[in-house]
């Protein structure tokens, strides 16, 4: 898995707007590939944002990365780390909630930057990149 540093760097550049994509880290070509669709994100009572996002292998793996994103706001980004199984092997799936008012707590209705990012993490795995970011209301 991606340090908490590496994951940290990632998260905050996709909160300052960058696409998920270019903060994640370089990775060498692959023939395995994942598909990635971000359904919703939806700020629980808890105060943190559910995020639901589908995803397709090459191979055939598909599933749902649910990840629960705590606010973070002294820094305007939360984020979250879960394990994905794709090409048989695990990955980790980041997921990043930027926050438009750092100053509370995420709010419905407010345009949050959703992102997910995904990669090899497992030695002798393919190498495995895919992300997709929008930006969305949170519900």
């Amino acid at each position: 898995m991606r340090s908490a540093l590496a994951l940290a760097g990632a998260v905050a550049a996709v909160a300052a707007g960058a696409s998920v994509l270019a903060a994640a880290p370089a990775v060498a070509a692959s023939a395995e590939a994942a598909t990635l669709s971000i359904v919703s994100a939806v700020v629980a009572a808890d105060d943190t944002v559910d995020v639901n996002v589908t995803y397709t292998c090459d191979s055939g793996y598909s599933g749902e990365i649910l990840a629960y994103v705590n606010d973070v706001t002294a820094s305007a980004f939360g984020g979250n780390e879960v394990a994905v199984t794709c090409d048989g092997a695990s990955h980790s799936a980041v997921v990043a909630v930027g926050n438009d008012n750092e100053a509370t707590e995420y709010v419905k209705g407010h345009t949050a930057a959703v992102g997910v990012a995904l990669d090899a993490t497992k030695t002798g795995s393919p190498d495995l990149n895919a992300a997709q970011d929008a930006n969305l209301a949170l519900g």
